[in-house]
C-alpha cells in the first residue's frame, strides 16, 4: 500500500511553513519530546475520551495516541487547512483513534460535557477579553463531569541579551493588551475558575521554565532547541513586519544583533510555560 502523502498534502506542508505555523509547530514538536504529555495528577485511568484544542498539525495527538492507544482523541483547530493537514499526517503516520475538525474555539459544535479530558495550548489570541471568556467557558462546557481542563500558555522569553531584551520591548509595544495574549496572562487562573465554578484555590498551577542553552546534555534536545530559538526570530520578524512598527530594516538590524548574542558563551535565555488544571465538579 502506497503511504505517501498525496499532493494536496505537500501544498499544505509548504504553507505551513509560514513563520507563524512553523514556529508553533516547532514548539510543540519539543515540548512533545521535552515533557510529559500530560500532567502526572491526572487520574488516566477515568480518561477515554480527549479534545485537543487549538491542536495545530497534531502533534501532541500523535504522541498522545502513540503511548496511550486505548484512548479516542480529537482535534479542533480554527483553520480548514491547518485540520487537512493534520489529517493526512495522521493518515500517513497509520494512525487511529484520532479524529479532526475545523470550528470556532469559542463556539464548539460539540455534545456538552463529552470529553474527560480537554487540552489547550496556546490558545489563538482574541480580539477582547470577552471572546477568551467564551474560548475557557466553551472548554468548561465540553468537559464531563469529574473530568478535567489542562490549559497551557507561554511567556516570551527573557535573557541576559541587550538586543534580545531590546526585541521583547519591541514586541511587548507592537502588542495590545487584549489582542496579543500569548504572554502567560496572569488572569488564567480566573477565568478558568470562573468557568468550571470553581475557587482558585481547587485548580493545579504548574511552571515549568526552558533554559537556552540546555543544561542536561541531551544533544538532540539541544539542536531542536536551537532549531526553535531561530524559528523564534523568524516568527518575530513576521509579527513585527504585519504590525509595521518599524522598516524591514531596522527589524532585521536588530535580529542580527540577537542571532549573534546567541551564540555569545555567555548567553542564556529562559520562559516559561504555565499550565492550570481544573477538575470538574460531578454536579455543575
Amino acid at each position: 500500500m502506497d503511504y505517501r502523502l498525496p499532493e494536496k498534502s505537500h501544498s499544505m506542508e509548504r504553507w505551513a511553513q509560514r513563520p507563524d505555523r512553523h514556529f508553533f509547530t516547532l514548539l510543540q514538536e519539543f515540548l512533545v519530546a521535552s515533557l510529559p504529555l500530560l500532567p502526572p495528577t491526572l487520574t488516566l485511568t477515568t480518561i477515554r475520551q480527549v479534545l485537543d484544542v487549538a491542536c495545530g498539525s497534531g502533534t501532541w495527538i500523535r504522541a498522545l495516541v502513540r503511548t496511550y492507544p486505548r484512548l479516542e482523541v480529537m482535534g479542533i483547530e480554527r483553520e480548514q487547512q491547518i485540520i487537512e493537514y493534520a489529517r493526512s499526517l495522521s493518515w500517513y503516520t497509520r494512525l487511529s483513534h484520532s479524529s479532526f475538525l475545523a470550528a470556532e474555539l469559542s463556539d464548539l459544535p460539540i455534545t456538552p460535557q463529552f470529553f474527560d479530558l480537554v487540552h489547550a495550548r496556546f490558545l489563538p489570541p482574541s480580539s477582547t477579553g470577552e471572546m477568551q471568556r467564551r474560548q475557557i467557558q466553551a472548554l468548561a462546557r465540553v468537559c464531563a463531569p469529574e473530568g478535567y481542563v489542562v490549559w497551557t500558555e507561554w511567556t516570551l522569553p527573557t535573557s541576559n541579551g541587550e538586543a534580545c531584551t531590546a526585541l521583547s520591548h519591541r514586541v511587548k509595544q507592537a502588542s495590545t493588551p487584549h489582542f496579543y495574549r500569548c504572554d502567560a496572562p496572569y488572569e488564567m487562573e480566573t477565568l478558568l475558575s470562573n468557568a468550571l465554578a470553581l475557587p482558585i484555590a481547587a485548580l493545579q498551577v504548574q511552571e515549568t521554565s526552558i533554559m537556552y542553552p540546555l543544561k542536561n546534555g541531551n544533544e538532540h534536545l539541544a539542536t531542536s532547541l536551537s532549531e526553535l530559538i531561530a524559528a523564534l526570530f523568524d516568527f518575530l520578524r513576521f509579527f513585527l513586519l504585519t504590525r509595521r512598527v518599524a522598516r524591514a530594516r531596522e527589524i532585521d538590524a536588530l535580529l542580527h544583533q540577537c542571532r549573534t548574542e546567541t551564540h555569545d558563551p555567555t548567553f542564556y535565555a529562559t520562559w516559561t510555560l504555565k499550565t492550570v488544571i481544573g477538575q470538574k465538579p460531578l454536579h455543575f
